[in-house]
């Protein structure tokens, strides 16, 4: 098939894109893809062979000389996929949603430009029995309670296929939307594993000044709250004299919402905590070679599957994320079993447990209670260790994601098109704009005649 493919651009900072450029490979073995992005690519953007790149003004005269086969969005929660919206509510195809909530990018897009009509018209799109609500958040009562309405009908309802990334997301949609397509596909992970990983782990521990025995957590991405980083800190500090050998590595660009060094100051663990500032994907693996236990913690979650986890789970490391419902069904040792009961600790159960799991709710004593588990423990570090990766080579293999790509593109290729009536901003698709600019000089490619004129 001929595929038009929307991501971020490959060189921003952003997992989508990461993914993308990971999947591009694969998907090139068999269609033909034409990569849209939001700057004017340049050579070298794209993996070799596996893609055309152009800027997303082109699909529109594209598509209208020779269209697509299918075209593919990838959209996420994040200013970096605005420019994606007026193209699928146009141009219906499969939409890759990567977070199951995109308030907070439809908010900052609205705000960002002073719409406010055009936020209350979209809201009132996605809920309109609670229409009312949108004044709540232009008062900015709640970041958090805006998160009750997560503004995702009008890609539903548009869209010929969504596909999602975890069953309990679908299941939700599939309920919410009876009439909807709506897929799983599984997000794969090339394996990160080299045959000097071990050399280039104790490079990276020699480079900050670390010690061959200690035993280095890690957490990965936007040193955030979201990411649980202060809850974090307080977790190493409670344990900083019970845990002398126990160190904690950020990966990732700080940013202007929190202030992590303070944090650092207050719980008196400069010492015990390296920041490496942003890195790129390939020394991101690095970093990890040098890691014993990865903190994949979250909330407020937008239900999403972290690729951060997935990769620490290819890599073979133990993990501590939180224990959310769109996990429900990956096989978890909870931290409240850690201090309950040494026989679960010590294996046996089925399925094998592949993370430890910390309760939101009781986060700030567990998540000491699993820190200071593993920690301890280095033969629990390696079971669990052992079954991540067992789990990933099972589960989420970049085959298994391409496999998956497969079996839902030819099954949104049978699907129709619907064209429900949108709000005003994404029904104006700037082509009045460009009639009115080509009429004076008698020229009107067919493609922006207006319906019904020769």
């Amino acid at each position: 098939m001929r595929i038009a493919l929307f991501a971020p651009h490959l060189t921003r900072k952003s997992g989508i894109a990461a993914y993308t450029a990971a999947l591009l490979p694969w998907m090139a073995r068999r269609h033909v893809i034409d990569l849209f992005t939001d700057e004017t690519p340049e050579h070298g953007d794209v993996p070799r062979g596996s893609a055309r790149a152009f800027s997303a003004d082109d699909i529109v005269w594209r598509q209208a000389q020779d269209p697509y086969d299918l075209i593919i969005y990838q959209l996420g929660n994040s200013p970096a996929h605005d420019y994606m919206w007026p193209y699928l509510a146009r141009f219906p195809g499969l939409v890759v949603i990567h977070d199951g909530n995109l308030q907070a990018a439809r908010t900052h897009y609205f705000f960002s430009r002073g719409d406010l009509e055009g936020y209350r018209a979209e809201f009132a799109y996605n809920d309109p029995h609670h229409a009312a609500a949108a004044e709540l958040v232009i008062a900015g009562l709640s970041k958090t309670l805006r998160l009750q309405w997560p503004m995702l009908r009008l890609v539903v309802s548009t869209a010929r296929t969504v596909a999602v990334h975890n069953e309990w997301l679908a299941a939700r949609l599939r309920d919410r939307y009876p009439h909807a397509h709506i897929e799983v596909i599984r997000p794969g992970m090339d394996d990160p594993v080299s045959e000097d990983a071990e050399k280039t782990g104790a490079t990276i521990r020699a480079r900050h000044g670390l010690p061959s025995n200690a035993v280095v957590f890690g957490a990965f991405g936007w040193v955030t709250p979201e990411k649980r980083v202060p809850q974090i800190v307080r977790a190493m500090a409670s344990l900083a004299e019970e845990e002398p050998n126990a160190h904690l590595l950020l990966v990732g660009s700080p940013v202007d919402h929190y202030d992590v060094h303070a944090d650092l100051r207050a719980a008196g663990l400069d010492s015990r905590v390296t920041l490496s500032g942003y890195v790129d994907d390939d020394e991101m693996l690095r970093y990890l070679s040098a890691t014993d236990v990865c903190l994949c913690l979250r909330w407020p979650t937008m239900r999403e599957t972290s690729a951060t986890w997935l990769r620490a789970l290819a890599a073979g490391k133990a993990t501590i994320i939180t224990d959310l419902a769109h996990n429900h069904d990956v096989p978890v040792l909870s931290a409240a079993a850690l201090s309950q009961s040494a026989s679960i600790v010590q294996g046996g159960a089925s399925p094998a447990p592949v993370a430890v799991a910390v309760d939101i709710w009781d986060e700030g004593r567990s998540l000491p209670v699993a820190i200071s588990a593993l920690a301890r423990k280095a033969d629990l570090r390696q079971r669990l260790g052992a079954t991540a990766r067992a789990y990933w080579n099972a589960n989420h293999r970049m085959d298994h994601s391409a496999k998956d790509y497969e079996r839902v593109m030819r099954a949104t290729v049978a699907q129709p098109t619907v064209r429900p009536a949108l709000p005003p901003h994404l029904d104006d698709d700037g082509s009045r704009h460009a009639q009115g600019i080509l009429k004076p000089f008698g020229v009107m490619p067919n493609f922006l005649r207006p319906a019904g004129n020769d």
